[in-house]
């Protein structure tokens, strides 16, 4: 059976599509802090609430001017970069035949739109997204009217009947034997990753019209899917710090925020300043570094999968829009 995922490989499971992305999620993303060029890999990132925009799980550091950021070291490139004036989200376009990487394309749409009752919103997803026959793309989408036609009283109500209904899609796949038995996914860098079947990921102006953005998990565990629990919410929020996520090579992307001795890369940093257009180079330049020639030297297992056409999107208070629109439509 093949599968169509954003994800690593496996050798021990049949022949899979890769587009390349899977991160870390459910609760284990890593934070970086830097402090006068000093950097410490801090520990899991918790589920935040709409009544507290602001709560973090136990032991989260003090701010203090610190910068707070999430790096993933997965085979896709994917940018979530906030702007005073709204969130991008930018992502590569390659995807591979896992087994063939001759087979693929470099033109993969990763990234849509959607709504939240009526705000915008963009989203990304990363695992297993085609299975077979089953679409994890069509699952999510189906997901997400299940949560509009519930009329919930809240962003994080919404999320809850959205991951719900997205497991329970998912388990009826697995019960049909549409998509195989899950198993761990031994060759993911990341232990705490090696059981996550997908992640979906969106932003917009989903909570009370203000800047938010969340993560949703689906995990398994002795080949049964648990609770899509915990998710990450970040709700109206105006803080980079909090919405701002890297995937893709961390061997890069160190470098690309100058967190690294190796200084190549900082030819690509733009800082996400507060437009758009700034946002979006921000966002444009770290997924170009991890397309650069020299990454596939540093980090060839990761970013021999990156590459492709990037595309990116917006939402702001006024709605979502393409900055660089892809190059294939948005059914897949």
């Amino acid at each position: 059976m093949k599968r169509l995922s954003w994800k690593r490989e496996n050798p021990g499971r049949p022949a899979l599509c890769s587009l390349g992305f899977r991160g870390g999620l459910r609760g284990h993303t890593q934070l970086i802090e830097q402090k006068s060029g000093y950097v410490r890999l801090l520990g899991n990132s918790l589920a935040e609430r709409c009544s507290d925009p602001m709560a973090r799980g136990a032991g989260r550091p003090q701010e203090h001017g610190s910068r707070f950021e999430q790096f993933s070291n997965d085979m896709t490139a994917i940018v979530i970069a906030y702007t005073k004036v709204g969130l991008i989200v930018a992502a590569d376009g390659r995807a591979r035949l896992e087994g063939d990487s001759t087979i693929g394309t470099d033109h993969q749409q990763k990234i849509f739109h959607a709504t939240i009752g009526k705000a915008d919103i963009a989203w990304t997803l990363a695992g297993n997204v085609f299975v077979g026959t089953f679409s994890l793309v069509d699952a999510v989408k189906k997901s997400m009217d299940a949560a509009n036609s519930s009329n919930p009283l809240g962003c994080s109500p919404w999320l809850d009947v959205f991951a719900a209904h997205l497991r329970n899609s998912v388990s009826e796949a697995r019960n049909s034997k549409l998509i195989p038995p899950f198993m761990e996914n031994s060759s993911h860098p990341n232990p705490a990753e090696r059981s996550v079947f997908a992640t979906v990921f969106m932003a917009g102006y989903f909570c009370n019209g203000k800047p938010s953005s969340a993560q949703i998990s689906l995990a398994h565990e002795k080949g049964e899917l648990l609770d899509p629990l915990p998710s990450k919410l970040v709700a109206a929020s105006f803080s980079e710090n909090h919405h701002n996520v890297y995937y893709g090579s961390q061997e890069i992307i160190l470098r690309y925020h100058n967190l690294h001795q190796d200084k190549r890369f900082l030819k690509y940093f733009r800082a996400s300043g507060r437009t758009l257009e700034e946002g979006l180079a921000h966002a444009k330049g770290c997924i170009e570094a991890c397309c650069d020639p020299l990454a596939r030297e540093i980090d060839p297992i990761i970013c021999n999968k990156i590459g492709g056409h990037i595309h990116a999107a917006a939402v702001t208070s006024s709605g979502f829009k393409w900055l660089i629109p892809p190059k294939e439509s948005e059914s897949i």
